[in-house]
């Protein structure tokens, strides 16, 4: 018996040494259980029948092998079924054309993205991560490398939803944050005594992630999430990238940069600002890649339907291309609502529509903001006894204005607006630059370090947008504050910007072609390419 099974484990060895594709299959389906990144159906059944040859060819040469072999017994092969589990379900990283068949086994690349807080973190990862996953599809990445892409992250926040919804799968680690203000007193205790354990423990989580995942190299692109992660990453001496989307990083960034291989930036003041980080890659912000490909007649009439829905059906005709070319004014109160800009906005667009019989506006209030947007903006109509329009001889509620909570198809918005008023994030900026849209920022004076008015003032001085900022918002034209209850009162400035934009588009056109200048349509590809490199050295 000893002797039978030193020449299975013999046999064992043989079958390996002979199908070597076998090993890198079970190894690669080994960490598909874990990870959630598995190939493709074309590699995962070849991974089965290496897996199913190999070891069935050991049994076989085995002596207990032989002698049921010789009656006809099949009961000690491994069934199919049972040699590689079942992945999870993920996103496809590799191409599963019929050649991958034949193809031998390329070595994984195994790449752990560190986002989270916001949409502002979480879009550029996986903006990259698509770039990723695209290159090795083409056989496009060094070395031949298939790419497996993973996520850390938080439970309760925006990368919860949207890092599943983009095809990955998201690993739930503890984060880190400061209490702020800095300086208030309670934050100080706080911060001196509470953070270095929470900080601990987020380590402790992260070091035992990067040991499951055994990642090739780690990326971070900002929120609390990524200093854990990306500080553990580089304690163990895994190569660690970092991505700073706004012109002015934040504290996380600005802690990890001297820690980085690579600091990748998206604007000159951000690589001015991390001047103790090795090297600097100033690529721009990934954005989405259907912000560049849907044409403004398909964008214009998926705003139809929206107005369409708004006011009551009809609009045959309207939305016009040409002499009278109707312009369509975009309004972002954010994802979660923008009280000031809802507020100016409630006074500015009935005072804009009277003005401009050629604009149509699309106001996203935000889901917390909108009934009491709706009533507001109402309320404003009421008062604007020469706002009227008809539809299929029935009188709009709104005329040329739809009201929605939020926005879906953001690549419709932009491609078929003429003029946008939104904050001044750093995603934001990207997409406006990426689809040339002039732009009014507001930016919100209650982030972090006032970013958004850094951003806002980088595309500025490109001539991208004009900034205005909060404050201003509700004064007329004499320097006085105009009250929302107030129907007397004077234009405000958003009414008054807006307004000379319109009255002069060679303005606005001029912004266009500074935004088309300064965009980096290829920003998410070459990140991904710096990355694959990195983790190759």
């Amino acid at each position: 018996e000893g002797r039978a099974r030193g020449s299975a484990m013999h046999a064992m060895l043989d079958a390996r040494a002979a199908h070597p594709r076998s090993h890198a299959a079970v190894a690669r389906a080994k960490h598909a259980e874990h990870s959630g990144r598995f190939v493709t159906f074309a590699h995962r059944d070849r991974s089965r029948r290496l897996l199913d040859a190999s070891t069935g060819d050991a049994f076989r040469r085995s002596a207990r092998g032989r002698r049921l072999a010789g009656r006809g017994d099949r009961r000690g092969v491994l069934h199919e079924r049972d040699a590689v589990p079942r992945p999870r379900a993920a996103r496809a990283s590799a191409s599963a054309d019929a050649s991958a068949e034949e193809s031998p086994s390329r070595p994984p690349l195994r790449v752990l993205f560190a986002a989270g807080g916001t949409g502002g973190h979480v879009f550029p990862a996986v903006a990259v991560a698509d770039a990723l996953v695209a290159a090795s599809n083409r056989n496009a990445l060094p070395d031949d490398r298939e790419v497996h892409v993973s996520f850390a992250g938080t439970a309760g926040r925006q990368e919860a939803r949207l890092v599943p919804a983009a095809g990955y799968e998201l690993h739930v680690v503890p984060a880190v944050s400061l209490a702020r203000p800095l300086s208030s007193p309670a934050n100080v205790v706080k911060n001196l005594f509470a953070l270095p354990f929470r900080l601990a423990w987020c380590l402790w989580k992260a070091f035992a992630l990067l040991a499951k995942l055994r990642p090739h190299v780690v990326v971070g692109t900002g929120g609390y999430v990524s200093l854990p992660v990306c500080f553990a990453a580089a304690l163990r001496r895994i190569p660690m990238c970092v991505q700073e989307q706004n012109a002015h990083p934040g504290m996380a960034n600005r802690v990890l940069a001297p820690l980085a291989d690579r600091v990748f930036v998206a604007f000159r003041a951000a690589a001015d600002a991390l001047l103790r980080a090795k090297t600097h890659r100033i690529h721009g912000n990934p954005v989405r890649q259907s912000l560049r490909s849907i044409t403004r007649q398909d964008a214009r009439r998926k705003a139809r339907f929206w107005f369409s829905m708004a006011c009551g059906g009809g609009y045959k005709g309207q939305l016009r291309e040409g002499e009278k070319n109707d312009v369509v004014l975009l309004i972002l109160g954010g994802s979660l609502g923008a009280s000031a800009i809802n507020r100016a906005a409630a006074r500015a667009i009935p005072e804009l529509l009277a003005r401009h019989e050629n604009l149509w506006v699309v106001w996203q209030t935000g889901a917390d903001g909108h009934e009491r947007a709706v009533a507001a903006v109402a309320e404003k109509f009421a008062e604007k006894s020469n706002v009227r329009c008809t539809v299929d001889g029935r009188a709009c509620k709104f005329p040329r204005l739809s009201v929605v909570p939020f926005i879906d198809e953001m690549d419709a918005a932009y491609g078929a607006s003429d003029l946008v008023v939104a904050r001044a994030g750093a995603i934001t900026c990207a997409e406006l630059v990426a689809t040339a849209t002039p732009a009014i920022l507001v930016p919100s004076p209650n982030v972090a370090e006032d970013h958004q008015t850094k951003n806002a003032n980088a595309l500025a001085q490109f001539g991208c947008a004009a900034v205005l900022p909060e404050h201003e918002l509700f004064v007329d034209e004499y320097g006085q504050t105009v009250r929302d209850t107030d129907p007397e009162g004077g234009a405000s400035t958003l009414t008054r910007l807006v307004s000379d934009l319109l009255l002069h588009p060679e303005k606005m056109r001029a912004m266009a072609a500074a935004a088309a200048a300064a965009d980096t349509p290829r920003a998410a590809e070459e990140i991904a390419e710096d990355i694959a490199r990195v983790a190759a050295r």
